[in-house]
């Protein structure tokens, strides 16, 4: 929920700007509007005042254009206030239902019998198949974000991009061992492995803590093992990130798939 209400956020935001700069160029706008005629010797183009009055100004580019403008921006400032309206309504009234904001809701018996099922037998989850969704790795105390398929993420931005992998049936393992060591034999652990139906592998990162210079630069040299072991960005390695505000859109993050894994599942 989180993670839309933000994008919402951003868009007003984005809206207000919009707003501010379109009545910043209509308080400089000439007055009058447009008028097309045809002639014989072509179009003719004149300025109507509030008068009625009519100016040719066919070979004035420099009002022409400036009454060009003031329309456009007219109807910026009208779609704008439009948008910044809904928008408004949208941010007030708009209630997730992703697991992830409807589990704290249950009531505590239902959030502990849930925990105590099998997970193909979880309410209100996907029909889960073992072996299509594997965590490879678990620690209770790092692991607690749920999700759709049962597998527990350490943050929530993993727990939208494994929600979206299911939806979409994408087969992949959480947290598997990356076969080549570094250099002091330590072995890492890429958040997402996919096989892929032609038998190749592709790895996805998600970068959550960018704020932290340890973190960038534990993963700085987590992305050098990979490049020296023939992972590459846009190929065969996916490299997303949380924004400065510690989010990531579920928009975002379909998109992702929809273009860099599902080509490779149809």
């Amino acid at each position: 929920m989180q993670n839309f209400l933000f994008l919402i956020e951003e868009e007003l935001a984005e809206q207000e700007r919009r707003l501010k700069e379109a009545e910043r160029v209509l308080a400089r706008a000439p007055e009058g509007y447009l008028k097309c005629k045809e002639r014989k010797s072509g179009k003719a183009f004149y300025r109507v005042k509030a008068s009625k009055q009519e100016q040719n100004i066919t070979r004035k580019p420099m009002v022409l254009g400036s009454l060009v403008r003031k329309r456009i921006h007219e109807k910026v400032r009208e779609t704008a206030e439009t948008n910044i309206k809904y928008l408004k309504k949208l941010r007030e009234k708009y209630r997730s239902n992703d697991l992830n904001d409807i589990l704290p809701q249950l009531m505590p018996a239902y959030r502990t019998a849930l925990d105590s099922l099998p997970a193909e037998k979880r309410s209100g989850k996907l029909v889960i198949d073992g072996e299509r969704y594997v965590q490879a790795y678990f620690d209770p105390k790092k692991h607690i974000h749920e999700t759709i398929t049962g597998i527990r993420t350490r943050s929530k931005s993993e727990a939208i991009i494994v929600n979206a992998l299911a939806r979409h049936g994408i087969p992949f393992s959480y947290d598997a061992r990356f076969p080549y060591p570094d250099e002091a034999g330590i072995f890492y652990r890429p958040d997402f492995t996919f096989d892929l139906p032609d038998g190749t592998q592709k790895i996805w990162e998600h970068l959550g803590m960018l704020g932290e210079i340890a973190y960038c630069e534990h993963n700085a040299h987590k992305l050098h093992l990979y490049q020296q072991n023939g992972y590459v960005i846009g190929r065969n390695l996916i490299l997303t990130m949380d924004d400065n505000k510690g989010n990531c859109g579920s928009g975002y993050i379909d998109e992702v798939i929809r273009t860099q894994l599902l080509p490779f599942f149809r």
